[in-house]
């Protein structure tokens, strides 16, 4: 279930005896070298991700976002990392919190 703020993905945290719903959103997001970001997410979480897989899947029109300054040009909008003004190319915060995404 995806809202503006975040996503709220099946899994589940248990604290206190209690069960909550997770959910994160992108709050920062660092340009490291190659295809690596460091993202920090709302819950303080901060994750080095490799991009390097993901981008290299890139077909098309989408492919040129391997390039070098197009891959630095990527911005935190609704909570998301995404490229391009029409978010072109974005991924979902679960496997980005998770660092799913870079396997």
């Amino acid at each position: 279930m995806e809202s503006n703020h975040g996503i709220q993905p099946a899994r589940r945290i248990r604290k206190n005896n209690q069960t909550h719903p997770v959910t994160v959103s992108v709050v920062s997001a660092v340009y490291v070298d190659s295809y690596t970001i460091r993202v920090t997410f709302s819950d303080r979480t901060e994750r080095d991700i490799d991009f390097t897989r993901p981008f290299a899947k890139l077909k098309g029109y989408y492919a040129q976002y391997r390039e070098p300054a197009l891959f630095r040009s990527f911005i935190i909008d609704g909570g998301n990392l995404v490229w391009g003004a029409d978010w072109d190319v974005i991924f979902p915060l679960w496997s980005l919190y998770t660092g799913s995404i870079a396997r």
